[in-house]
């Protein structure tokens, strides 16, 4: 030990010397001798300077700054005299605290010595604030707190301190190997089983293990201290007795150290390290409804008497004296106002005392009508009704089940803001309302309820997406008995679909409208479930129509409306309820072509009307989701055979047949030219040439003499070809066109041998000699323009495929072109594998996508 003190006095003194030569040359304002006396004497007098161990010349005439006897012991000044420059008080017995700022008054200090003695409390701010310091010593001491303010300006400019054997922390902040401390607060981990007067608290362990121990300290927020000494660093639980019923505490624990061989002083943490933990200890409760006297205003002047009644709430068992205990309500919030019902008067915000609703539960629902915002459970809150009685029966409205005493329960007039008959009176408190239900023979009798219009599958706000197919989830049999045959028939139907003549392929469906009637099978399932009365659906099949009128926005879509009749379905033990419906929907063919036979895919939105003969109805929803499928076959005569599934709500759906008739735009004819084949040649497995032609101007045909019709039976020739209908495979032939003898252009069909070399645009020399035949084809119609089109099948990757189409389009027509048909007629595009026209999977498929098209413009 006095080895280690030897070296760090030598490096103090070393500091010291060097710093007192460096401030004989600064520039530094010089301190006032008098004010640093002024510090100096308060120093003596707040550390009891009257029994330091040697204290010569203190407090004396002497100069501070005299020497030997005749200066002040312990106070070292520069060479001049001028300034106080060191101050060594180590192992003095200077005893107390230092004064926050003293240390202002020294303002060229540049050494400080306070080790081995007795002071306590916090290290001076103001030591922070000499410039000029360069080294302290206060080690064996018992001062704590935070340090960081006062010496981490000192040792950011590489000055020394020994802070052993207190009870100090810091942040940030580097005292060159010297340990910071010796006594630190605890770290509280937990406090638990709190009680009304006392809890158990547990902390973590601190370092520095000479004897000691914890002081546990619990501060109320009523200005009640309660402090526990717990010997032993080992020992870290304990439980603090003595605490106050219902009172907040700060909880903070302490260590302490004794004095021990390298340290003089007894030594306790600050308690500031951490931030104090708290808890709040149970409360007496008086009355025992649960809540804390303290809760329930006890400490108040006077204390809380929440209905006036001359009991304190903390000794009143009912609170708010509606006639239920504190304890059976003081969880609780029934009417979302802010106020627990334990303290309010009208649990249920209804208007009515819960005080004159008790005991009874006027709906039967389970809920007392003290609980109950609507008490005769008609849908209308009994706030909004406790103040009348509509219909004179002498039951007031919010008790009354058919408020208008109309004969149809309040609950079945809804919505409540509808009025029918537009006199001001809402239905269900107007008797004399169109909606309400007149039971001509069954005066006498109660009758059940339905719900009808059931969103099911999806209603508005589903999502139209899902209609058809949750709807159909829920209706298991209709999808054995109905659907799924149908569904079987519209998939072979549909793949049948795609054999069609080409004519009907380039019908355009764009511009027509539309009218039709369906007749079918309905299913009607209105529910009974929650009529108070009784009844079942004894039949709930029919016969329904519907009338649709659609217009075709496009070859693909459509937009239709639509109005049906679908019929009653029976109510046991007597009743009917009729079906009416009426929508708007979008309407989606796949195939987007005119004729033949095409899917179809509806969604929209529709609304059912009911009708109730001896039984009352409740509709869910005013508006649904609508969802439909079907399967159209147009006739050459625009006449269409249309079949469908209809999904209008959970409670209703049909399967119906029915006829189209479509008004509109006749569809325009392609024009056809046949190519004459090429010579037979061995064809390597690379495109083929496929050509489509679509209608466009050709020369005017000359003059051709017609002959004469037979005497007796005129046979229409409606192209003017020469062959009649009868026999005429292309009746639209265009005017002028060369014709065979079958009545067709001879530019149509497949030209077969236009090949390529393997992975490039090089025509094969059988596609040179197809292609020959193309070039007379095309010289014969100098009009004619053409788009090339080069596809390609999915071998290698989608770009290169794009761009080795793109070439081989060029190739034909660079081919042509040699051939004296000008480039200006013909236009290359190259579309890749982007539209194949069957499997990619297989060698076969794949040959018959390498292909090139030629499409007349």
């Amino acid at each position: 030990m006095t080895t280690s003190k030897g070296k760090i006095r030598n490096t103090l003194i070393s500091t010291a010397i060097a710093s007192v030569c460096a401030l004989m040359h600064s520039t530094a304002a010089v301190a006032d001798l008098a004010s640093e006396k002024t510090a100096l004497l308060e120093i003596f007098t707040a550390t009891n300077g009257n029994t330091w161990s040697t204290n010569n010349g203190w407090g004396s005439a002497n100069s501070i700054c005299g020497v030997g006897t005749s200066g002040w012991v312990g106070v070292a000044c520069d060479t001049t005299g001028d300034t106080v420059t060191g101050l060594d008080l180590g192992n003095r017995n200077l005893v107390g605290e230092l004064p926050d700022g003293v240390f202002a008054g020294l303002p060229t200090l540049n050494q400080l010595d306070l080790r081995s003695n007795h002071l306590t409390g916090a290290l001076p701010g103001s030591i922070g604030g000499l410039a000029s310091l360069s080294s302290i010593e206060i080690q064996q001491n018992a001062f704590v707190g935070d340090i960081t303010a006062s010496l981490k300006p000192m040792l950011d400019r590489g000055g020394l301190a020994d802070v052993r054997f207190n009870g100090l922390y810091g942040t940030d902040i580097n005292l060159n190997g010297f340990p910071l401390t010796q006594t630190l607060d605890a770290q509280v981990v937990n406090i638990g089983n709190v009680l009304k007067t006392s809890a158990t608290v547990t902390w973590s362990k601190v370092a520095f293990a000479e004897a000691g121990g914890y002081l546990v300290e619990m501060t109320g927020s009523d200005g009640s201290f309660v402090s526990k000494q717990v010997p032993g660093k080992d020992t870290l639980q304990t439980e603090v007795v003595g605490l106050t019923p219902g009172v907040t505490y700060s909880v903070v624990v302490r260590s302490f150290t004794d004095a021990h061989g390298d340290n003089k002083n007894r030594v306790a943490s600050d308690g500031s390290l951490f931030p104090a933990s708290e808890i709040t200890t149970e409360d007496n409760d008086s009355d025992g409804d649960g809540i804390g006297d303290k809760a329930e205003g006890k400490d108040e002047q006077p204390p809380t008497d929440s209905d006036d009644d001359g009991i304190p709430d903390f000794q009143d068992d009912d609170d708010d004296n509606d006639g239920i205990k504190t304890a059976e309500e003081a969880d609780g919030d029934t009417d979302g106002d802010g106020v627990s019902d334990y303290l309010d008067n009208d649990d249920d915000g209804d208007g009515i005392l819960t005080a004159d609703e008790l005991p009874g539960d006027s709906d039967g629902d389970g809920i007392t009508d003290a609980l109950d915002d609507d008490d005769d459970g008609d849908g209308v809150k009994t706030v909004d009704e406790f103040a009348g009685d509509t219909d004179e029966d002498g039951t007031v409205d919010y008790l009354d089940t058919d408020d208008d005493g109309d004969g149809t329960p309040t609950t079945n007039e809804r919505p409540f803001d509808k009025d029918e008959n537009e006199d001001g009176i809402p239905d269900y408190l107007d008797a004399a309302s169109p909606a309400t239900v007149v039971l001509a023979d069954v005066d006498e009798r109660e009758v059940g309820t339905v719900i009808t219009s059931k969103s099911g599958g999806g209603s508005l706000g589903f999502g139209f997406m899902l209609i058809s197919l949750l709807g159909l989830a829920k209706k298991r049999h209709v999808i054995k008995s109905r659907i799924f045959p149908s569904a079987l028939a519209l998939l072979v139907l549909s793949l049948s679909a795609n054999v069609v003549s080409a004519d009907e392929e380039n019908k355009d469906r764009k511009g027509r409208t539309y009218i039709g009637l369906n007749a079918g099978t309905s299913e009607l399932e209105p529910d009974p479930s929650q009529s108070s009365v009784p009844i079942s659906i004894s039949d709930n099949e029919d016969v329904g129509a519907k009338l649709v009128l659609g217009y075709e926005m496009s070859n693909r879509f459509a937009i239709e409306g639509f109005y049906g009749l679908l019929g009653e379905a029976e109510v046991t033990p007597s009743g009917k309820i009729d079906y009416e419906v009426g929508g708007v929907a979008l309407v989606f063919n796949p195939l987007g072509r005119a004729g033949g036979f095409s899917p179809l895919f509806k969604l929209g939105v529709n609304r059912i009307d009911n009708t109730g003969r001896n039984v009352n109805f409740q509709r869910e929803e005013d508006l649904l989701g609508y969802g439909a499928i079907g399967l159209e076959y147009e006739f050459s005569n625009a006449v269409a055979l249309r079949g469908e599934y209809d999904y209008f709500s959970e409670d209703a759906q049909m399967l119906s047949l029915g006829l189209v008739k479509k008004f509109g735009p006749r569809a325009k004819a392609p024009v056809a030219v046949n190519v004459p084949p090429a010579t037979p040649t061995t064809v390597n497995v690379e495109p083929k040439v496929i050509i489509k032609t679509i209608e466009v101007p050709v020369p005017a045909p000359a003059p051709v003499i017609q002959p004469a019709p037979a005497p007796i039976i005129q046979i229409p020739d409606s192209d003017g070809d020469g062959i009649s209908d009868v026999g005429d495979k292309c009746p639209n032939s265009p005017a002028g066109a060369s014709i065979d003898n079958m009545g067709c252009a001879v530019f149509q069909g497949n030209l077969k041998g236009v090949n390529f070399e393997t992975n490039s645009a090089k025509l094969t020399r059988s596609a040179r000699v197809s292609l020959d035949n193309v070039a007379t084809a095309l010289q014969q119609f100098p009009g004619l323009k053409v788009e090339v089109q080069a596809h390609t099948d999915s071998v290698g990757s989608a770009t290169y495929n794009q761009r080795l189409s793109a070439k081989r389009a060029k190739s034909v027509i660079g081919y042509l072109s040699s051939k004296g048909i000008s480039s200006s007629r013909m236009i290359p595009v190259g579309y890749g594998e982007r539209t194949p026209i069957a499997s990619n999977l297989n060698e076969a498929g794949r040959a018959q996508n390498r292909r090139v098209v030629f499409v007349v413009r």
